[in-house]
């Protein structure tokens, strides 16, 4: 998601998101740069990116990661 977020506006960003307002933009940059984190469950997403045509096309991620016992589901 780090790429997404230097290599793309803000405008850019809102769009392929889907992201509606200023605040709730800055709430996903946040949670995008820190990762989601949940009592002792971890969430991390990436996007699926297209060289060719250099476009995102998906996304995939790591989530109810469990810390503790260090497994995760894909999503």
């Amino acid at each position: 998601m780090n790429f997404m977020f230097t290599n793309h506006n803000e405008h850019e960003i809102k769009s392929i998101l889907g992201i509606p307002s200023e605040k709730a933009f800055q709430k996903e940059k946040d949670k995008f740069e820190s990762g989601y984190t949940t009592f002792n469950r971890s969430f991390e997403f990436f996007l699926i990116f297209e060289k060719q045509v250099e476009q995102i096309i998906g996304s995939c991620g790591f989530h109810t990661w469990i810390m503790d016992h260090n497994r995760a589901e894909i999503g």
